[in-house]
């Protein structure tokens, strides 16, 4: 089981003023994925994070690339050299919580010699597992942690975010056009 730990960096912030004014200021840099566009939410584009990983995911509100908090300060390097900087990421911190004891003796014994099957054995652990999705704005440069949803951010950041994190993902397009 993995937790979710704090890096010293990070400024868990109410929505004040300041940040308010960051996210303003950098608020037409959002561009809204459409169903066409590929959007890299499920692992970092320099390493094998995810969601689940120790930092979380953090994805790009202009360019819908992700990077892990260990290669950050690489992507918006790299957004600068381009003529892209951008201000805003969706953070997704995601943990696995084990399910109460009950809901476990629960599961029933196999009756049929089958695998991955309903009265089968079942080979996935993730079932004894819920995945709690905690979702933020990372406003930069000052590294403000904004909680998700928030009724004080402009529309076009929430249709935003919320179209990255309804989008099927570049994986899940990439199986699909297969």
């Amino acid at each position: 089981l993995r937790t979710v730990c704090t890096h010293a960096s990070w400024i868990d912030a109410e929505m004040d003023e300041s940040t308010l004014a960051e996210v303003r200021a950098a608020m037409m840099q959002c561009k809204t994925p459409t169903a066409y566009d590929k959007v890299y939410k499920d692992e970092c584009t320099f390493s094998f994070d995810t969601p689940l990983s120790q930092g979380g995911l953090l994805t790009n509100l202009a360019t819908h690339k992700s990077a892990g908090l260990d290669f950050i300060d690489t992507e918006r390097q790299l957004c600068a050299k381009h003529g892209a900087p951008n201000s805003l990421y969706l953070l997704q911190r995601w943990r696995r919580v084990r399910k109460p004891q009950e809901a476990l003796d629960a599961k029933k014994d196999p009756t049929v010699l089958a695998i991955g099957v309903d009265g089968g054995f079942n080979v996935d652990d993730d079932g004894d597992y819920d995945i709690v999705k905690d979702n933020f704005l990372r406003v930069y440069p000052s590294g403000a942690d904004v909680q998700l949803p928030n009724d004080d951010l402009p529309t076009v950041v929430t249709s935003c975010v919320d179209a990255i994190l309804a989008h099927a993902g570049f994986h899940e397009q990439e199986e699909v056009a297969a």
